[in-house]
């Protein structure tokens, strides 16, 4: 929860943004062996945990033939381009170099066509910009656009991950092969979840079903369809100004962009939460089985891909927040900024849900 959002309006813009992903957590309801994850996973956990073990909860779609997929941008964006009467035009191979400013108001974007080389400017009465943790904090310093906090207390999961195999006790659940169709997900893969707990179990857990061995087995190994599982235990990274990506008046990218450096480093309560994680993988695997290849492993930064905070949301403009709590740019008119980077709070979750809701809540101001 995000703490100056009023939580009955961010409960509704959550519910808008599971509804656009089409969250389910009933996906892999037929799979026994999923189902056993669970029950056993629960049955260690259940009893001091506030929220129970639980199916993850997905953004998941079956296609015409029942094919389960992930909901990607394609499925967010598909009633547009069914529908022609809407304004809206996707422009491949076109990259942003700066936005137009009129004194304190961006009155539109200049762009570069990648193929041809030719570079002109679009007019907008408003500009959101949603590239990546990274490319929008870069995009708003390539246009002098730099508020204090900009780039500043980047955030990320921290992410430690193992392998299990599941004791023979789960065999006789097993399908014995998969049902997976070409393109589709198997419907044994289910995804089990153990929701944070900040004060009896301060990490998100994802416990996954894989085809195979991610890594290689002794030659004497027999393993049975379903057998392995993937641990990953993400824990919240404490909040830091210094953690920040910092950017060049000199350097570029390969785009022509301000180069950029990333500057993050763990503190002793990091390190104490990382300590508790690999017990925690322990844990897990006393419920299911043994560990494959020697026991967790603590990724490196940046690993699980949910950088956060570049372009924080805050309560008011005290130069510890890039933008308000609807995107909005503090001190710039018509501009807003979305993505992962808007997110102002240490998370252990994966953040595309909290990121939609935010974008649905910063589109229905605008309009």
């Amino acid at each position: 929860m995000i703490p100056f959002i009023p939580a009955d309006e961010f409960a509704h813009d959550f519910a808008a943004g599971y509804r656009l992903l089409s969250v389910t957590q009933r996906a892999f309801d037929e799979s026994a062996l999923a189902m056993g994850v669970q029950t056993a996973l629960g049955a260690k956990f259940d009893s001091f945990v506030k929220r129970p073990v639980q199916a993850m909860p997905l953004a998941l779609t079956p296609d015409a033939d029942g094919r389960l997929g992930f909901a990607g941008t394609e499925k967010l964006l598909e009633r547009l381009f069914a529908s022609p009467s809407e304004r809206f035009e996707l422009r491949a191979n076109t990259l942003a170099t700066s936005l137009v400013c009129k004194g304190d108001r961006v009155v539109g974007v200049q762009l570069r066509n990648l193929v041809s080389g030719e570079e002109y400017r679009v007019s907008s009465d408003h500009v959101f910009v949603a590239a990546d943790a990274y490319r929008t904090p870069q995009l708003m310093y390539a246009s002098g656009i730099r508020p204090q906090a900009l780039g500043r207390y980047v955030n990320d999961h921290l992410d430690a991950r193992s392998f299990v195999q599941l004791d023979d006790r789960f065999r006789e659940l097993a399908r014995g092969e998969s049902e997976a169709s070409a393109g589709g997900l198997d419907r044994d893969a289910g995804v089990t979840w153990i929701p944070y707990d900040r004060e009896n179990f301060p990490f998100s857990v994802q416990v996954m079903q894989l085809d195979a061995s991610p890594i290689a087995l002794d030659e004497h190994a027999s393993p049975w369809p379903g057998s392995y599982v993937g641990v990953v235990l993400f824990g919240c990274k404490e909040l830091d100004s210094r953690d920040r990506i910092g950017f060049s008046d000199r350097e570029t990218d390969a785009y022509g962009m301000p180069a950029l450096r990333i500057h993050y480093q763990l503190n002793d309560r990091d390190h104490a939460t990382v300590h508790n994680m690999m017990a925690a993988h322990e844990n897990v695997r006393d419920a299911l089985g043994s560990f494959v290849g020697g026991g967790p492993a603590l990724l490196q930064d940046g690993a699980s891909y949910h950088i956060m905070g570049s372009v924080r949301m805050g309560e008011t403009d005290d130069g510890a927040s890039v933008c308000d709590s609807f995107g909005r740019v503090w001190g710039v008119d018509g501009l807003s900024v979305g993505g992962n980077g808007v997110i102002p709070t240490p998370t252990a979750c994966n953040p595309t849900a909290t990121t939609v809701a935010l974008a649905v809540r910063a589109a229905a101001h605008i309009v």
